[in-house]
């Protein structure tokens, strides 16, 4: 987990939202406009934090250490119970990413997203 102090977090934000070129502009959003929200009656008993604390980009999720301690961590395999909006955190080499399921445009499979994590 790569740790950054507030002048590093300030800088990144300012990048995110930062207007390089109308055809380069990154999208600053929050994960509740990304991440699905968990409808699916399985995931009643899931617990992770909920996405309007993750900030987000087409490659990057922002997120406090708090809201990164409260993921479970799937680094070597994948959560069970597919349903669309579960979100987990996973190591791969050096880096940490933040992964959920979303719905396929094949009804019989789920989708894996992923971002790779910046705590705060």
């Amino acid at each position: 987990m790569e740790r950054w102090t507030v002048r590093t977090a300030v800088y990144v934000i300012r990048c995110l939202t930062n207007h390089i070129t109308p055809q380069k502009q990154k999208r600053k959003m929050t994960a509740e406009q990304v991440i699905p929200p968990i409808i699916n009656p399985r995931g009643k008993c899931w617990q992770q934090p909920h996405r309007r604390f993750i900030e987000m980009d087409d490659k990057c999720a922002l997120m406090s250490e708090q809201t990164f301690k409260a993921l479970k961590e799937y680094s070597t395999t994948l959560p069970s119970g597919q349903y669309a909006g579960k979100m987990w955190k996973a190591k791969i080499g050096d880096k940490w990413y933040l992964r959920w399921y979303s719905d396929s445009n094949r009804p019989e499979c789920i989708d894996i997203n992923n971002r790779e994590i910046l705590v705060l």
